[in-house]
């Protein structure tokens, strides 16, 4: 997939896609927005979730800290038109409201495209 070109220089095949994990990469302390830019035209997936930056929570977006005005104008700046999956923490929801919490998100998700 890679081949390297000297020190710390890669070569990545144009045939290798990417996906940003917007939880991963912000409890790691990477600027979601300027990822998603630096992937441009190669973002070929999404794991959507938020976080406060201590741990890995798996929080709706706006429940954390992520920037999402900032990630979804970056979204429409590559003209993102791939995958758009959020990986959410549910499970402790008891069933008799798992069909509000599933119209919670895909609500949130609407108001989300709605900033692209």
């Amino acid at each position: 997939l890679c081949s390297c070109h000297g020190r710390r220089r890669y070569h990545i095949d144009e045939s290798v896609g990417m996906c940003i994990d917007t939880g991963h990469a912000h409890v790691s302390g990477i600027h979601v927005p300027s990822f998603i830019r630096m992937a441009g035209d190669r973002l070929k997936a999404t794991h959507i979730d938020d976080n406060n930056r201590d741990g890995d929570t798996h929080l709706p977006p706006f429940f954390g800290t992520v920037d999402w005005a900032d990630t979804m104008k970056a979204f429409k700046d590559i003209n993102y038109q791939n995958d758009f999956s959020f990986e959410l923490g549910s499970q402790r929801f008891p069933d008799a409201h798992r069909p509000n919490w599933c119209k919670f998100i895909h609500n949130l998700g609407e108001d989300l495209f709605k900033m692209m």
